[in-house]
C-alpha cells in the first residue's frame, strides 16, 4: 500500500511492457480532514490468489490534479 504524493512524483526515462489484464477498484475517504481516493488492482487469472488485492495506491486532491495534468500532456487530451 502506499500514499503518493505530487512532490514524489518525478518522471524517468526506462524500457517498460504492457502488463497483464486485471481487474481495478477505487474507494473515496475521509481521514485526518483530508479527501482521498484509492485504487486497488487484484491478481491476473494465473495468480493463485486472484480475488486478493494486488497493490493499493491512494491520492490526495493535490496529487490528483498533478495526475491529471500529467495525463493531459502526455496524451494530448
Amino acid at each position: 500500500m502506499a500514499l503518493i504524493l505530487s512532490n514524489k512524483i518525478t518522471k524517468i526515462n526506462k524500457n517498460s511492457r504492457v502488463q497483464k489484464l486485471t481487474e481495478c477498484t477505487y474507494n473515496v475517504f475521509n481521514a485526518n480532514e483530508r479527501k482521498y481516493i484509492q485504487f486497488d488492482t487484484y491478481g491476473t487469472s494465473e495468480r493463485k490468489s486472484e480475488s486478493k488485492s494486488s497493490q493499493t495506491i491512494q491520492f490526495d486532491k493535490e496529487t490528483a490534479k498533478y495526475i491529471i495534468e500529467i495525463l493531459q500532456n502526455e496524451f494530448d487530451l
